[in-house]
C-alpha cells in the first residue's frame, strides 16, 4: 500500500496488490435507505478512513507516486529559475496532481478533505502573493516575473493540500521522511564533488574559452561563424558578456568553491541540509532495535556526509541554525526522557564534538574552510546590515502591498546604501522577504501559520511522540516507495527541456542510481515510530535562523522544505477530527483544479515556453548562423508570444544596436531607431529598471561619437539622468552620466555626477568591492571633470 497505511489495535488483513496490508475497521455508514432498515448500517468511508476500493484503485497509487515525484524534483533542479517560468511547467503537473485527487476520490466513493484553520493560512499567504501581483499589474513593474511567482506560490498550496490528503498517519510521514533523507545524502555526495573536481574543471573550461574569444576578437581575419558560436556559447551558459559582469563572474569562480548543489546559491542548498540533518537525527534515534553494526556504520556515513557538505557550502547562518535546532531538540528529548546528562551521554557530546572539529580541520585541508569564513563573519554581518537598510526604505515606500513578487531588485536599487555592493535579489531576511514580495498581509499569514502549527503540540494527547514498532506485516517493503522518486528524478531528467533551456540533464540518472543505493540501506528497520514533535520544530527553527540572514523564503524549493515540515507534523498526530467529507466539496476543488490548470496553460506555461524557444532561435540565427533578418522575426515571435515579458524586446533592441554599429557612418539610422524603439517596449513591460535607461544613454553616446550632433549628447544624458534618478549608488553609471553632461554642454551638472562618481569608487576601495573599482583611466577623466577641465 501507499502513503494511506493506518495501523489499528486490531487490524484486518486485506491482500491489496499480492501483499497484505492492516486496515483499520470501517466505521458505521450515515446514509439511510429510503425503505426501513432491518439490518446493520453499510460502511462509508468518512474522515479518512480507507476502504478495499480506496486502497486498491489504480489512480491512489498514481497519486502518490504523482505527489512524492514533485517533491523531489523540486530539490533537484535550481530553484532561483522561477521567477523567469522555468518551473512553471511543475506547477502545470501540481495542478494536474488536483485532479487526479478529486478524480481518485470519486472513483472511490471518499470524500475524505483534511482541512483546518493551519490550511487557511496557507492559503491567505498564497492570496497576499497573488494580489501584490495584481497590483504590479496596476501600478507598474515586471508583470511577467510578478505573475510567475504567483503562480508559483500557488502550486506551493496545491502541493501543500495534496501531501494532507496523502501523508496520514505516523508511518506515512516516517517514509517520506526516509525518502527526502536519503535524498540529502545523495545531494551532498554531490556537493562534495563539486568542491573538489567540479570547480577546477569549470576554471579550466572558462578559461581556455576566454583564451579562444579573445584570440577571435583580435583577428582581423577570424572566421565570424566561429566567434558567433563562441559568444553564443557563452551566453548560453550565463557567462556575462559586459566587462563588469564579466569580472564579477571571474572572481565567483576564481574565489568561490562553495557546495552548492543542485542549486545555483549555496545558501539554498545549506538551508535544505541542516533542515535533513534534524530529521536524520530523528530517524535514526527512533529505530527499533536491535540495530546491526552494519546499519549503524551506514548511518555515521549519512551523517558525515551531509555535516561535511554543510561545511562546504560555508554558509554561517546555517551552521547557526544547526546548533541551535540541535540543542533545542537534543535538550528536549534527553528532559523529557528523563535521561538528563548522563555520563554516557557528556560522552557522546565530547565525541560528536571531536568529529565535528575534526571535518573542518579535513575541510581546511582541502581548501573548503579557513580562517577568513569565521574573520570575516562581522564584514558579512556589516553587509547584512546594509541590505536590510535598503530593504526596510523600499518595504516603507510599499508598506501595504510590497514591491510584487519578483519585483525586489528594481525597488531596491533606490535605496541600496553607498557602501553596498551587491543588487540583491532579495533582502536576505525572511520578515522583509515577505514583506517585500507579498505585502503586509503575507507577513501576517504567515505568523498565523506559526501559531496555528504551534497549537496542535501545546494541545498533544499524552503517548503522541511515543516510539512504537509497527508489527512485521504493516511496514510495506522498499521497494513500494520506489515509484514517486524515480519519478522525482525522470522529471529532474527532462526539467531543461522542459524548461526550453536545453538537452537533457543526464547527471539524474547518476544520482538516481546512488539514491536508490543509499535509499535501499537507510530504509532498513523503518519502523513505524511517531517522529518527535520537536524534532520537527526543531528543524524549522533552524531554518527560520538560516533564512534571518540569507534569501530564500520566497524560492518554491525552501518554502516546499517548511511545507513538507508542517505536512510531516500534522501527519504525526493522525488528527481526523479536521477531516470532513462532502463530495460537492471534492467536485468544488477538482473544478478549481481544472480553472487553474487551463488558467496557467495559456497565462504561463505556454507563452513563457514558446517565448524562450523563439528567443534561442533567435539567439542561434544571429550568432552563429549570421542570419539577421530571422532572429528579428524570431524575437518578434517571442514578444508575440509572451505580452507581458521585456526580455523579446532587449533582445530586438541589442540586434538593431548591432546592425547599426555595422552599417556605414551617416548610414543604417533606420536600425537606430528600430533599436530605441525596441528599448522603449522593454521600458514599458518593466518601467522601475534603471539598466535600460543606462543602455538608451550608452545608445546614443555611440550616436554621437559618429554625429557630433549635440541633440544626441543631450539625449544620452537625459537617458543618463533617468537612471541614475532610479540607482544613484552605482560609480560606473554615475561615471557614464557625467560623461553624458560634459558632451551635452552642461560642465556643472557634469561636475557634480563626477564628485559622486569618485566618492562612491573611494566607498568601493574602502569596503574592497573589486568587482566595483573604475578603470584607472575613468577615475583620472572623472577628476579632470570635477575640477572643472
Amino acid at each position: 500500500m501507499g502513503w494511506l497505511g493506518s495501523s489499528a489495535a486490531r487490524p484486518q488483513v486485506l491482500p491489496i496488490w499480492g501483499r497484505t496490508e492492516a486496515v483499520r475497521p470501517q466505521p458505521p455508514g450515515r446514509i439511510m435507505s429510503k425503505t426501513k432498515r432491518t439490518t446493520a448500517p453499510q460502511p462509508a468511508p468518512l474522515r479518512g478512513v480507507q476502504t478495499r476500493s480506496m486502497v486498491s484503485d489504480p489512480a491512489n497509487g498514481l497519486l502518490r507516486t504523482l505527489v512524492i515525484g514533485l517533491i523531489l524534483v523540486r530539490w533537484l533542479i535550481p530553484t532561483e529559475s522561477a521567477p523567469g517560468g522555468e518551473t512553471l511547467w511543475l506547477v502545470q503537473l501540481d495542478f494536474a496532481a488536483v485532479l487526479l485527487w478529486a478524480w481518485s476520490c470519486l472513483r472511490s466513493g471518499n470524500y475524505a478533505v483534511r482541512w483546518s484553520l493551519f490550511d487557511c493560512a496557507v492559503w491567505a499567504l498564497v492570496a497576499a502573493h497573488c494580489l501584490s501581483a495584481a497590483v504590479v499589474f496596476v501600478t507598474g513593474g515586471d508583470r511577467r516575473m510578478a505573475l510567475n511567482m504567483a503562480w508559483e506560490w500557488v502550486g506551493l498550496g496545491a502541493i501543500f493540500f495534496l501531501l494532507r490528503q496523502t501523508i496520514l498517519t505516523a508511518l506515512d510521514a516516517r517514509r517520506l521522511a526516509s525518502i527526502v533523507v536519503s535524498l540529502a545524502v545523495v545531494l551532498s555526495g554531490l556537493g562534495i564533488w563539486q568542491h573538489y573536481v567540479y570547480y577546477r574543471l569549470a576554471r579550466g573550461e572558462y578559461l581556455e574559452m576566454m583564451a579562444k574569444l579573445d584570440a577571435l576578437e583580435k583577428d582581423p581575419r577570424a572566421n565570424a561563424e566561429e566567434l558567433g558560436k563562441l559568444q553564443f556559447t557563452l551566453q548560453s551558459q550565463g557567462i556575462p558578456t559586459d566587462e563588469t559582469g564579466r569580472r564579477q563572474y571571474e572572481n565567483r569562480l576564481r574565489f568561490s568553491n562553495e557546495a552548492m548543489g543542485p542549486f545555483a546559491l549555496a545558501n539554498t542548498f545549506a538551508g535544505l541540509l541542516l533542515v535533513m540533518l534534524v530529521l536524520a537525527g530523528e530517524l535514526f534515534r527512533t529505530l527499533p532495535g536491535p540495530r546491526p553494526n552494519g546499519l549503524i556504520a551506514a548511518w555515521a556515513v549519512a551523517f558525515v556526509l551531509l555535516l561535511y557538505c554543510l561545511i562546504l557550502t560555508k554558509s554561517r547562518t546555517a551552521w547557526t541554525g544547526l546548533i541551535v535546532a540541535g540543542a533545542v531538540w537534543g535538550t528536549t528529548i534527553l528532559v523529557r526522557n528523563r535521561q538528563w546528562f548522563t555520563r554516557r551521554i557528556l560522552l557522546g557530546i565530547g565525541l560528536g564534538s571531536f568529529g565535528v572539529v575534526l571535518l573542518f580541520v579535513i575541510a581546511a585541508v582541502g581548501k573548503g574552510f579557513d580562517v577568513e569564513v569565521i574573520s570575516e563573519a562581522p564584514k558579512s554581518l556589516s553587509y547584512r546590515f546594509q541590505y536590510w537598510n535598503g530593504a526596510a526604505h523600499t518595504v516603507a515606500a510599499s508598506p501595504i502591498f510590497g514591491t510584487g513578487p519578483g519585483n525586489f531588485r528594481q525597488h531596491y536599487l533606490r535605496y541600496k546604501v553607498p557602501e553596498s555592493s551587491e543588487e540583491i535579489a532579495d533582502p536576505h531576511n525572511w520578515l522583509l522577504d515577505l514583506w517585500a514580495s507579498g505585502g503586509v498581509l503575507a507577513v501576517v499569514s504567515f505568523l498565523a501559520c506559526v501559531t496555528l502549527a504551534l497549537i496542535p503540540f501545546w494541545k498533544r494527547r499524552p503517548g503522541d511522540d511515543t516510539a512504537t514498532s509497527a508489527k512485521p506485516d504493516q511496514v510495506p517493503s522498499w521497494t513500494d516507495d520506489l515509484p514517486g522518486p524515480v519519478l522525482g528524478f525522470l522529471l529532474g531528467l527532462v526539467a531543461p527541456v522542459a524548461g526550453a533551456s536545453g538537452n537533457f540533464d543526464m547527471w539524474q540518472l547518476v544520482l538516481l542510481a546512488a539514491w536508490l543505493v543509499t535509499f535501499a540501506i537507510l530504509r532498513r528497520g523503518l519502523g513505524s515510530a511517531r517522529l518527535a514533535a520537536i524534532a520537527l520544530g526543531a528543524a524549522a527553527l533552524g531554518l527560520m535562523i538560516h533564512l534571518s540572514g540569507a534569501g530564500g523564503i520566497e524560492m518554491p524549493a525552501t518554502v516546499q522544505v517548511l511545507i513538507v515540515l508542517a505536512a510531516l507534523a500534522f501527519a504525526t498526530l493522525d488528527r481526523r477530527a479536521e477531516t470532513t467529507a462532502s463530495h460537492r466539496l471534492v467536485m468544488a476543488i477538482g473544478g478549481l483544479g481544472i480553472v487553474l490548470f487551463v488558467s496557467l496553460f495559456f497565462m504561463g506555461t505556454l507563452p513563457v515556453v514558446n517565448r524562450r524557444a523563439a528567443i534561442a532561435s533567435g539567439e542561434q540565427a544571429l550568432y552563429v548562423d549570421g542570419n539577421f533578418d530571422r532572429a528579428v522575426n524570431d524575437f518578434g515571435q517571442a514578444a508575440v508570444s509572451d505580452p507581458f515579458s521585456p526580455d523579446p524586446h532587449d533582445k530586438l533592441a541589442d540586434a538593431f544596436f548591432a546592425r547599426w554599429q555595422a552599417t556605414p557612418p551617416g548610414a543604417g539610422l533606420d536600425y537606430f531607431a528600430k533599436a530605441h524603439a525596441a528599448l522603449d517596449n522593454a521600458t514599458r513591460q518593466d518601467p522601475l529598471n534603471p539598466t535600460r535607461y543606462r543602455r538608451l544613454g550608452e545608445f546614443y553616446l555611440a550616436k554621437f561619437a559618429r554625429s557630433q550632433d549635440p541633440a544626441d549628447a543631450q539625449a544620452a544624458a537625459d537617458a543618463f539622468v533617468r537612471a541614475v534618478d532610479m540607482y544613484s549608488t552605482e560609480a560606473s553609471l554615475q561615471s557614464e552620466c557625467a560623461t553624458a553632461l560634459f558632451q551635452a554642454g552642461k560642465p556643472s551638472e557634469a561636475r557634480s555626477h563626477a564628485q559622486k562618481a569618485l566618492v562612491l569608487d573611494e566607498s568601493n576601495h574602502r569596503w574592497s568591492h573589486t568587482d566595483r573599482y573604475l578603470p584607472d583611466a575613468t577615475v583620472a577623466r572623472l577628476r579632470q571633470l570635477a575640477a572643472g577641465r
